[in-house]
Formats: C-alpha cells, structure tokens, sequence
C-alpha cells in the first residue's frame, strides 16, 4: 500500500501501490486522480480521452477559478465517508461518476469513483476504500482551517457568552492576515460573530454593554446593537461603514467553533430578520 499527502492542505489517502496516481493542478482544479490502468487517459481531472470497459478510478478534487464564492455555512464533513453517501450522477458524459460533494477543513472538495462497465469486483472495491480512506488534519484551535479561525470547543463559550478577539488572537500566516477583530456571541439561537477592520481596533477599543446589551467604542466614537445595527455612528475617516459586519459561525467536525473570515454587512430589515433568528422572542 501506498499514502498521498496533499502538500497544502494535509489530507491523506490510502491506495494500493500497483496503481496509477496522477497530479491535478491548473487554474481550474486541484487534487488526485488514482485508476487501476494507464489506459485510463484523462483530458481535464473529471472528463476523460479514454476509458477502458475494465477501468475504474477515484479523484478527490477542488475547484478554483472565477465565478460566485461557495456557501461555506454548511457542515463539515465526517471521516471515514461512507458510499452510501455517493450519488450517481446521470448528467456527465460516460464513464457517470459516483459524487460526494463536501465541506472539509472550511473548504470544497469533491470526491469522485468512475467504473467502466467491465470492470471486476475486485478493482470496484479497491476504489470504495480508498474514496474511504480519506482523511483531512485535525482542526486545532488558534489556527486557519481553510476560511475558518478555529476556536476552543463549543461548550466552552456556554449561552450568554460574549467573547471579544482581536488580531493579537489570530494567526498571521496567510488568509489569517486580514481576518478583522470580532466577538463570538452565544444567543438562544446559535453563535455568531460582529466584527470590524483591525485597523480601527486602536481608535476605538470595543466593549459590550451587557446592560443595554450594546456595542460601543470605549472611546465614545460609536455605538451599535447586539446585531451590529449602527445607533450612533462612528468616525467616518477611522470606519467608512457605519455597521458592524456578521462572520459565519459554526461547529467543526472535532467540536470546535469556527468563525469564518467572510463576512455579510447587514443593513435595513436584515438586522431585525438575524435578530428575530438568534434572539426568539426578543
């Protein structure tokens, strides 16, 4: 047996050594192609020139390039995969693949098994475990997990909490850089997180009013609601948007809280529809 380890992201599979393992790296995907032939000739990772009846394969693929960016929000992905959880997609040219779409370490990935209509049974199980093989790096708290800063466990920030990090908290490497200041709030309906520029951190020193339930500079310069809605407007030369921002929050695969580096500028009915959600009744 034979182990890949993807060099950026860390993850691991198992295959046998017999097989044939092919790169994929170009502006529009990333990953591994691993067949049981070299007649299994490949024109782009996920379309192929030539396809033996007997052949079989497995990729495990990301895709980049232009277009909206993916909805990071969802789950993340639990190891070992199962095939029960492929689905057969009926839309591709032959060979159809079995697909499993997923989030894994605060990122997209793809994994794909391609089966000629001759291939053995031996060569069909020999895919499904190495697609079950697939393993990603634990997620460790204070560092990036792909758009995600990974925090301590959930059940360490119990209901009511409001927990303020800065950039003195984050890592520096990569994406990590321009991840901005923000507090991690335990509502009744979920976590989540206001954030704003880094930059203004110095100017402004933010606290929370658990009284009035409010966001406020310490140095009297703005005032916002638990939602982030402005109340009193900061300095425009120091922050040109007079709103804080909403960062993604959820639970990773360990237990772990993720907040993500992305972040939505609410304005209008917004903040009272994110309100009515993580304060019911409020």
């Amino acid at each position: 047996m034979a182990q890949y380890r993807d060099a950026r992201d860390g993850w691991t599979v198992v295959y046998p050594a017999s097989m044939h393992r092919r790169a994929v790296a170009d502006v529009w995907e990333r990953g591994i192609v691993i067949a049981n032939s070299y007649e299994v000739k490949t024109g782009k990772a996920t379309f192929f020139r030539r396809f033996p009846p007997d052949g079989a394969a497995v990729g495990v693929l990301q895709y980049g390039g232009t277009g909206p960016a993916p909805d990071l929000s969802g789950p993340e992905a639990r190891f070992p995969l199962s095939r029960s959880e492929f689905r057969y997609d009926d839309s591709w040219p032959p060979p159809k693949p079995y697909v499993y779409s997923m989030l894994a370490n605060g990122a997209p990935w793809t994994v794909y098994t391609w089966f000629g209509p001759k291939v053995s049974q031996k060569d069909q199980e020999r895919i499904w475990r190495i697609a079950e093989s697939l393993r990603f790096p634990a997620q460790r708290s204070g560092t990036m997990s792909g758009s995600f800063y990974v925090l301590q466990q959930a059940s360490h920030y119990p209901l009511g909490s409001v927990v303020k990090f800065t950039g003195r908290d984050l890592p520096r490497e990569g994406e990590a850089s321009y991840f901005p200041a923000f507090y991690l709030v335990h509502a009744p309906g979920g976590m989540y997180a206001v954030s704003w520029p880094t930059k203004f951190e110095p100017f402004c020193h933010m606290r929370f009013d658990r009284k009035r339930n409010v966001f406020f500079c310490a140095t009297d310069r703005g005032r916002w609601s638990r939602m982030g809605e402005p109340l009193v407007s900061p300095d425009d030369a120091l922050m040109p948007e007079d709103s804080l921002d909403l960062l993604d929050v959820k639970i990773g695969r360990d237990g772990q809280a993720l907040v993500g580096s992305r972040s939505t500028i609410l304005g209008g009915p917004q903040f009272k529809q994110y309100e009515r959600h993580f304060w019911p009744g409020s």
